[in-house]
C-alpha cells in the first residue's frame, strides 16, 4: 500500500500540469506583467509578515500578514465614533501605519531590515508611477464587482468606513472585503480617487502559494500540492476570477479564513495567543458562511483546551458592533440602525415557513450542473475525497479543517433545497468554495498521515 501510494503522489500532478501546457495558449484570462507586478507587493507584505511573526512569535508569516491588513479594519473600527466627525479613510491609514512603523522599530531586533522593508515599498510606490495599472486586460465575469465590491471599496477609499456604511448599497452588509481591498490599493499605489487594478487582487495568488508552503511541510509533497494548486488556478478562468483576479469578496475570504483555519490545526501553539482569537472574532465581518463559522473554531479551542478567552475574546468583535448599532446608527424613527447582519440569519428568519419544504433535486443540479462542469477541479476534488476518507478510517475522526469544510457544504445545500430552492444555484459555487485553498492544504495533510499509518 505504501510504495502505490508513493507512486501516486509522484504522478498526481502530471493530468493538472499537462491540462495547464495544453490550453496555455488559449488562455487570455490571466494577465503575467499584472501578475508580476504584484510579486512586488507580495514581496513587501512577505517581509513584513517576517517582521511581525518575529515580534510577535506567531510561527506564521502568513498568519502575520492577515494580523497586519486586518488590523487596520480592527482599529478603524474601533475609532468609528472619531470617524463619524473628522478622520477620512487615508488619515487612518497614515495613523495606523505610523503606529505599526514605530512599534516595528522599537521591537525589530535588527533596525534596518525595516528601513529596508518600508524602502522596498517606496520603490514600489514609485515604480507605480512609471506603470499604467489600469492598462491590463481584464474581463468581468460577475455582475456583483460592478454593483457592490467596486463602488463601495471605492466609497471607502475616497471617503471613510462610517460614512460607507451608512450609504452601503446592501444595507448590513459587512464591509471588512472592501476595506481591505482599499486598504491594500493605498498602500501600494495611493492614487487621489480609487481605481481599481488588477495587481491589488493578484497578490493572493502569491498569498495562498505562502500558506500552502508553511503549512505542508514535506518538500516533496509540497511541491507537487503546489503544482496541482497553480496549474488548476491559472488554467480556470472562473477560479482565478474569484480568488485573486478580481474585487469578488472570495478574493479576501478564502485567504483571511484559510489562513486562520490551517494555523488553528497546524500551529501548536496558536491556542496561547490572545490576539488570534481577538482577530477571528472579526470574522464576523466577511461574507457568510464564514462570518459565523469561525465560532466553530471557538469552540474548538474551548473544548480542547478549556480556555475561556477563546471564545469570550472572539464575540468583541459582534459585541462592539452590537452597541454602535444603538449609539452611532440610530435612525430618527427610533429603529436601530444595522452595521452589520449576518446576511443567513435574517434570511432564515424570514422565511421560517420554508425550512421543512425541501427542494432536493438542486443537489444533483448544484453537483453535476455547476460543479461537475469543471473536469479539472472534480478531479481533485474526487481525488482530496477519496485521500481524506482514508485519513478519516484510519484516525477515526475528522479534523478542524475538512469538518469545517463539510459543515459548510451541508448549510449551503440547506439553504439552496429550501430557502433559495428557487433562485439562481451559480451562487452555490461560490459558497461552497468561499475557503478552496484549505482543501489543498487539507490534501497535503491527508496524504502525509495516510502514507505514515500505511
Amino acid at each position: 500500500m505504501t510504495k502505490y501510494l508513493q507512486y501516486f503522489i509522484v504522478f498526481l500532478p502530471f493530468p493538472f500540469i499537462f491540462n495547464l501546457l495544453r490550453n496555455f495558449s488559449t488562455n487570455n484570462h490571466i494577465n503575467f506583467q499584472s501578475l508580476f507586478f504584484s510579486l512586488f507587493c507580495f514581496s513587501f507584505l512577505y517581509l513584513l509578515g517576517q517582521e511581525i511573526n518575529k515580534i510577535f512569535q506567531l510561527n506564521s508569516i502568513s498568519l502575520s500578514i492577515v494580523f497586519y491588513l486586518v488590523g487596520m479594519y480592527i482599529f478603524n473600527f474601533v475609532i468609528l465614533p472619531f470617524d463619524k466627525f473628522f478622520l477620512s479613510f487615508v488619515e487612518i491609514f497614515l495613523v495606523y501605519n505610523t503606529v505599526i512603523t514605530i512599534y516595528l522599530l522599537l521591537k525589530a531586533k535588527n533596525v534596518n531590515k525595516i528601513f529596508i522593508i518600508f524602502g522596498l515599498l517606496i520603490f514600489i510606490r514609485i515604480l507605480f508611477n512609471f506603470v499604467d495599472l489600469n492598462n491590463f486586460g481584464y474581463i468581468e465575469y460577475n455582475s456583483d464587482v460592478v454593483e457592490f465590491w467596486k463602488p463601495m471599496t471605492e466609497k471607502i477609499y475616497n471617503n471613510d468606513l462610517f460614512l460607507s456604511i451608512n450609504e452601503n448599497l446592501i444595507q448590513g452588509y459587512p464591509l471588512m472585503i472592501n476595506y481591505t481591498f482599499a486598504q491594500l490599493h493605498y498602500l501600494f499605489i495611493g492614487s487621489s480617487s480609487f481605481a481599481f487594478s488588477l495587481v491589488v487582487p493578484n497578490l493572493f495568488f502569491f498569498l495562498n502559494i505562502l500558506l500552502i508552503h508553511e503549512t505542508i511541510k514535506e518538500p516533496f509533497l509540497k511541491t507537487n500540492v503546489l503544482l496541482i494548486y497553480v496549474s488548476i488556478f491559472l488554467n480556470s478562468d472562473w477560479l482565478s476570477y474569484l480568488f485573486f483576479n478580481s474585487l469578488m469578496g472570495e478574493v479576501i475570504v478564502n485567504y483571511f479564513f484559510s489562513v486562520f483555519l490551517a494555523n488553528a490545526f497546524f500551529n501548536k501553539s496558536i491556542y496561547k495567543n490572545k490576539i488570534y482569537f481577538f482577530c477571528l472574532g472579526f470574522l464576523y465581518f466577511l461574507k457568510p458562511f464564514v462570518s459565523i463559522l469561525f465560532l466553530i473554531i471557538s469552540f474548538y479551542f474551548f473544548i480542547k483546551y478549556k480556555k475561556v478567552y477563546s471564545i469570550f475574546l472572539s464575540l468583541v468583535g459582534i459585541t462592539v458592533s452590537n452597541i454602535y448599532n444603538v449609539i452611532l446608527f440610530s435612525k430618527p424613527d427610533s429603529e436601530i440602525g444595522v452595521i452589520s447582519e449576518n446576511v443567513y440569519f435574517k434570511i432564515l428568519l424570514e422565511n421560517s415557513e420554508k425550512f421543512f419544504n425541501f427542494k432536493t433535486e438542486n443537489i444533483n443540479l448544484i453537483i453535476f450542473g455547476e460543479i461537475g462542469i469543471d473536469r479539472v477541479l472534480t478531479l481533485f476534488l474526487i481525488i482530496y475525497i477519496f485521500l481524506s476518507i482514508l485519513n478519516i478510517y484510519h484516525k477515526k475522526t475528522l479534523n478542524i479543517m475538512n469538518f469545517l469544510f463539510l459543515i459548510n457544504l451541508l448549510l449551503v445545500f440547506y439553504l439552496y433545497t429550501t430557502v433559495w430552492k428557487d433562485i439562481e444555484l451559480g451562487s452555490a459555487y461560490r459558497y461552497i468554495f468561499s475557503f478552496l485553498t484549505i482543501l489543498f492544504i487539507d490534501l497535503g495533510n491527508s496524504y502525509s498521515k495516510v502514507l505514515k499509518k500505511s
